[in-house]
């Protein structure tokens, strides 16, 4: 959202021979995430729901700018790495996972891994303490098997590394 402070910030960084990171939504103008590329070593984004209608019903807006802005940066950016925060019951079907499957297999070669993120629901004392409704999804995180049998799909779908925390 700030693309000249953290392009100047970065340029400075590898200056000074400090590695640089970029985490973003990708939710900007292609031109800010531009802005900031000759200078950063490593991309973090999430993807967080494949289809752009549900996408829509989570999170507000649709994932079209997102996958558009990732397609081009996994493109002319050798270090992406991607993260999927697993959702019990938004994300984690069968249907979910192969969309996800099929957003990965057409990116570029500069997609290095993906990290599965498993669902956390200690946030709500922090969505309660800030006066915020919390919206639970599950009682629990995956287990490990779970989160195992997702990457196995991703990876032998993708021929991406898959990783899980």
């Amino acid at each position: 959202l700030y693309p000249e402070f953290a392009a100047e910030t970065a340029e400075k960084c590898r200056e000074n021979g400090i590695h640089t990171a970029v985490e973003s939504a990708l939710y900007v103008p292609w031109k800010n995430i531009e802005r900031v590329l000759p200078f950063t070593d490593l991309f973090f984004a999430d993807l967080k729901i494949a289809d752009p209608e549900k996408h829509r019903r989570y999170t507000g807006q649709d994932n079209t700018l997102i996958l558009k802005n990732l397609q081009k940066l996994s493109e002319v950016h050798d270090n992406l790495h991607l993260r999927i925060p697993v959702i019990p019951g938004v994300n984690d079907s069968a249907e979910d996972i192969g969309g996800f499957a099929e957003i990965l297999s057409g990116l570029g070669e500069g997609v290095r891994d993906v990290e599965l993120l498993r669902y956390n629901p200690l946030a709500e004392s922090k969505y309660l303490f800030s006066g915020r409704e919390y919206t639970r999804f599950a009682d629990s995180a995956q287990t490990d098997a779970e989160m195992e049998s997702l990457c196995l799909i991703l990876s032998e779908k993708c021929r991406i590394h898959c990783f899980y925390i």
